[in-house]
C-alpha cells in the first residue's frame, strides 16, 4: 500500500471523528455526573429564587470499590505447545520453549504496567467511560552520543546500563474521547485520533527526530502560522512569532494497519498542515486496542459502546434531582412564604397613569411592601409521595453498587454472618466484574501477542534478556526473584497458544 497524502489522512480523520461526536457528548454529561459538576434539575415553581445543589459521591465510591478490587487480582499468563510427538505427548524443547515465553511474558506485562498504571486508567474507563484504550508503541535503541567530560570506562558502563533497561514497547492509555476508529468483528481496521497540543511540545518532539519525515532538520513554526522543516542555519523566530510555542494546534494521528502516520495542523484555524510522522506498522493491524465497559449489539457507536456503571448513574442522576428538589422546596418553607396580591382599584390607578403593573413583589431584608391587598400564604409543602419515590429509587441503586461483603469495616457484620454468604457474595461479585476483566484480559492477550509478532518482523535480531521481580505469576506460582529469561525471534519461532487471565 502507498504511504498516504496529508489530504487523505486529514479527511479520513475528519471522517471518522464525526462518526464520535455524540457519543462523546454523552460521555461528557457522565463524567460531569461522575465530578459531581451536573446541576440538578429541579423546576422553576419549586426553585423560586434558588435552588440548593446535593450531588452523591455515591458513583465516585463504587468505581474507586470496584477498582481496587479487580486489582488485587493478579494477571496469570500460560503458553501452551500445539506441536505433538505421535504418541502425543509435547516434546521436551517445546515446553522448555513454551516456559520460557510464559515467563519473559509476564515480565513483559510487568514491566508495561509498573505499578499498575495502566490497571489503574483502563479499569477508571470500563467504569465511567463508554471504553479505554491501549496503544502499543514501538521503538529502537538508539546509542547516546559520549559527552566530551565522559570518560570512556564510564561511557560504556553508562551505555550497559541503558541497555539492560531498555524495553522494545511502549503502552499507554490516550483519552478516550479522542479516539475513532472503523471495526470489524470488535478489532479496529483503522484507528485515528484528533486532539489538541502545545506547538512548543510539537516542535521538541519532532525536531531531528530519527523517525520523522525529516530527520535532518528543525520543525519550526514560521510568521504566517504553519509549520515548515528548516536547516540550522535558519533564524528561528522573528518578532512576529516569540511566543508562537505555547499556542496550541491540532494534532492527528492515524494507523491504517500499514503506516502510522503523525500529522500537525497549523494553529490559528487556518488550513494546512504538515505529515510529521511515518512508520511502518509491523504488526498488521491498528496498534490501538479497545477495552469495553459494555458492548451492545447495535450499530450506531453511541449506542453500541456503554460504560458498566450506566445504571449506577443513572440512579444516581435521578437520586440527585430528587434530593435537590426536596432541599429546595425545604429552604422555600423556611424563608418567606407569604405574598400579597394586588387590589383591583390599584389596577385602574396604575392604568391611568399609563403605568406598568409590578411583575412581581420580593420580600428584601428590611424592607415593607406597601400595596393595597390582603397578605395570602403561598401554598407550598413536601407531599409524602416524595418519600416514597427517593426510597424506590434508593433501594433499585442497591442492586447496582458493589457487593457489601467485599469492604466490611464492622466486625459485628462479620459475626453475624455465616461464612457461607460471605463466598456467596464473593463469587457473586466475580461473576458481576467477570466481563469487564475478561475483556481487559483479551486485550493484554492480544497486545503480547503483537509482541511476539513484531519480535518476527521489525526485531529479528532482538536479544532481550527478562529479569523477574517476584511479582510476577505464571501458571499460579510467582517467579523466583532474579531469575532471568531470553527473547528472541527463536523463542517465539514455534507453535503455541498463549492464554491470559
Amino acid at each position: 500500500m502507498a504511504k498516504r497524502t496529508f489530504t487523505e489522512i486529514t479527511d479520513i480523520v475528519s471522517g471518522l471523528d464525526r462518526e464520535f461526536e455524540q457519543l462523546r457528548q454523552d460521555a461528557r454529561a457522565r463524567y460531569d455526573l461522575y465530578a459531581l459538576r451536573r446541576d440538578p434539575y429541579v423546576p422553576e415553581e419549586i426553585a423560586r429564587e434558588g435552588k440548593v445543589r446535593i450531588n452523591s459521591p455515591m458513583l465516585i465510591n463504587a468505581a474507586q470499590t470496584i477498582r481496587a478490587d479487580m486489582m488485587m487480582n493478579p494477571t496469570e499468563f500460560s503458553v501452551i505447545p500445539l506441536a505433538r510427538e505421535r504418541d502425543g505427548a509435547i516434546p521436551r524443547k517445546l515446553e522448555a520453549l513454551a516456559e520460557n515465553l510464559e515467563r519473559s511474558d509476564a515480565i513483559i506485562w510487568n514491566r508495561l504496567n509498573m505499578g499498575h498504571r495502566l490497571d489503574q486508567d483502563v479499569i477508571l474507563h470500563q467504569l465511567i467511560s463508554p471504553f479505554a484504550i491501549l496503544i502499543l508503541a514501538f521503538s529502537t535503541f538508539d546509542m547516546p552520543l559520549q559527552p566530551d567530560w565522559m570518560d570512556d570506562e564510564t561511557y560504556i558502563e553508562y551505555v550497559e546500563y541503558l541497555e539492560s533497561q531498555w524495553m522494545p514497547w511502549t503502552v499507554y492509555t490516550p483519552d478516550p474521547l479522542t479516539c475513532s476508529w472503523l471495526e470489524k468483528d470488535g478489532h479496529p481496521t483503522c484507528f485515528a485520533r484528533k486532539y489538541k497540543v502545545l506547538v512548543a511540545d510539537v516542535e521538541h518532539e519532532y525536531t531531528k527526530n530519527p523517525g520523522s519525515t525529516n530527520p535532518d532538520r528543525n520543525l519550526r513554526l514560521d510568521s504566517d502560522g504553519r509549520f515548515m522543516w528548516r536547516s540550522d542555519d535558519y533564524q528561528p523566530y522573528s518578532s512576529i512569532t516569540v511566543g508562537s510555542g505555547f499556542r496550541e494546534c491540532d494534532m492527528l494521528w492515524y494507523d491504517d494497519g500499514e503506516y502510522t502516520y503523525h500529522v500537525a495542523l497549523n494553529p490559528g484555524g487556518g488550513t494546512g498542515g504538515e505529515v510529521l510522522w511515518t512508520s511502518p506498522n509491523p504488526i498488521g493491524r491498528p496498534t490501538a486496542f479497545i477495552v469495553p465497559g459494555n458492548i451492545t449489539p447495535f450499530r450506531r457507536v453511541e449506542d453500541r459502546y456503554e460504560p458498566y456503571l450506566w445504571p449506577l448513574m443513572q440512579a444516581t442522576a435521578q437520586i440527585n434531582d430528587l434530593r435537590s428538589m426536596r432541599a429546595t422546596a425545604a429552604r422555600n418553607l423556611a424563608g418567606p412564604h407569604t405574598y400579597i396580591p394586588i387590589d383591583p382599584e390599584m389596577v385602574k390607578i396604575y392604568q391611568a397613569r399609563g403605568e406598568k403593573l409590578p411583575t412581581s413583589v420580593r420580600w428584601r431584608k428590611n424592607e415593607t411592601h406597601y400595596l393595597r391587598g390582603k397578605v395570602e400564604q403561598m401554598p407550598s409543602e413536601l407531599s409524602p409521595d416524595w418519600d416514597k419515590l427517593e426510597q424506590a429509587i434508593v433501594e433499585e441503586r442497591e442492586r447496582f453498587l458493589p457487593s457489601q461483603f467485599v469492604n466490611i469495616v464492622d466486625p459485628a457484620v462479620i459475626k453475624a454472618a455465616t461464612a457461607t454468604s460471605i463466598l456467596h457474595a464473593a463469587e457473586a461479585g466475580l461473576r458481576l466484574y467477570g466481563p469487564l476483566m475478561g475483556a481487559y484480559d483479551s486485550v493484554k492477550q492480544e497486545i503480547l501477542e503483537a509482541c511476539h509478532q513484531s519480535v518476527r518482523t521489525y526485531y529479528p535480531d532482538l536479544e532481550l534478556y527478562l529479569h523477574a521481580t517476584g511479582d510476577e505469576l505464571s501458571r499460579g506460582r510467582s517467579l523466583p526473584e532474579g531469575s532471568v529469561y531470553r527473547l528472541n525471534a527463536k523463542a517465539v519461532s514455534f507453535p503455541y497458544r498463549l492464554t491470559v487471565k
